[in-house]
């Protein structure tokens, strides 16, 4: 019993690992899809290409999602939070998809 409690606990880390995976890549896809900045060449073009996401297996075992402006598009942050979030994409990102990880976790299962 033991055993297959060990196993069973180990296929659904691997799981919700992969669902993070899947729900990160559809994130970064929305995100550069829906931001509403202007691309201008050289500017907000950078800005767009570089957002990125990243799964993490905490140290405490349990999974994050980060997301955000690749590290050499330093006007990101003001996007997110200049003129009072009106070009913000980040955060609304978080907020559109952080209910859908348990539909990602039970496709996987």
């Amino acid at each position: 019993l033991a055993t297959n409690i060990e196993r069973y606990a180990r296929d659904m880390d691997g799981d919700l690992g992969r669902a993070c995976e899947r729900l990160r890549d559809k994130m970064v896809e929305y995100a550069k899809e829906n931001a509403i900045w202007t691309d201008h060449p050289g500017e907000h073009e950078d800005a767009r290409k570089n957002i990125q996401g990243v799964v993490v297996k905490e140290p405490d075992g349990t999974w994050s999602i980060y997301l955000g402006h690749g590290k050499n598009v330093y006007y990101g942050i003001w996007l997110e939070v200049r003129h009072g979030g009106k070009y913000a994409i980040i955060l609304p990102t978080i907020y559109r998809f952080a209910p859908q990880l348990g539909d990602e976790v039970k496709t996987q299962t």
